[in-house]
């Protein structure tokens, strides 16, 4: 007996549908927290399954470009709406490939999320600070493990209280303010300003994130921007004006 998934991005000019033996299920998995991994997918975790030796990803049938992370590491990506589809391993006789999670139809009864590893690159917890628990299917709920490194059985668990906010020194702000960004391979880079008095003047027609434009004008009188956070030290989580990207 096995248990179908299907993998499509969201252009779905990637879709697979892959067999997982269910004498093999659940799967036990970590979101990735490594630089490597955050910077090669632009989000604040990752996982990936091998997919069963018996099944095969020809590259040839999809439009996707590799990147060659590492020496016999590629990873896909859709030409079109740019997603990480899967990666491919090539370094044994054996082609293992990997297929991203963040794709499938579901995972519920085939992956058993079992919390966070490699917490410490963050240098702040990153996504790890929320996920602490989730909830099963019967309604109970899981408490999630903080790794950080290996999610291995004598893995170094991160210490109750600590990787939760970022350390005095790396608070400590560099000469000019600016905080750089870039991907995995370079190719994309820029730096993010502090926020400036222009910045409570962007108004609607904006995305809600930036204005609460949704918001009747009782509750919003003064027609509030909301990118800025904290006496304008930080922009709300995921939205950054492009006032504020060189």
């Amino acid at each position: 007996m096995t248990t179908a998934i299907t993998s499509t991005c969201a252009c779905h000019s990637f879709s697979v549908t892959i067999e997982f033996p269910n004498s093999e299920l659940s799967i036990n998995r970590a979101l990735c927290l490594c630089n490597n991994c955050r910077r090669a997918s632009g989000s604040c975790g990752w996982s990936s399954i091998s997919i069963p030796p018996d099944q095969k990803i020809n590259p040839s049938k999809f439009q996707t470009i590799a990147y060659e992370s590492s020496k016999g590491v590629r990873r896909h990506f859709c030409t079109t709406c740019g997603a990480h589809a899967f990666t491919m391993v090539e370094r044994t006789a054996q082609t293992l490939f990997l297929l991203v999670t963040g794709l499938w139809d579901r995972t519920e009864g085939v992956i058993n999320w079992t919390g966070s590893k490699w917490v410490e690159n963050t240098l702040d917890g990153g996504f790890s600070v929320w996920l602490t628990d989730m909830k099963r299917s019967d309604g109970t709920t899981k408490k999630l493990k903080r790794w950080a490194r290996w999610d291995l059985k004598d893995g170094e668990i991160v210490p109750e209280g600590s990787l939760l906010t970022l350390s005095k020194k790396a608070q400590t702000p560099s000469s000019n303010d600016k905080l750089k960004a870039e991907c995995l391979c370079g190719g994309a880079k820029f730096c993010i300003t502090l926020p400036v008095e222009a910045s409570e003047k962007i108004l609607a027609p904006f995305p809600d994130l930036m204005v609460k434009s949704h918001l009747p004008a009782f509750e919003n009188p003064k027609h509030e921007t909301r990118c800025s956070q904290e006496n304008d030290m930080k922009y709300l989580a995921d939205y950054v004006p492009v006032l504020h990207v060189a």
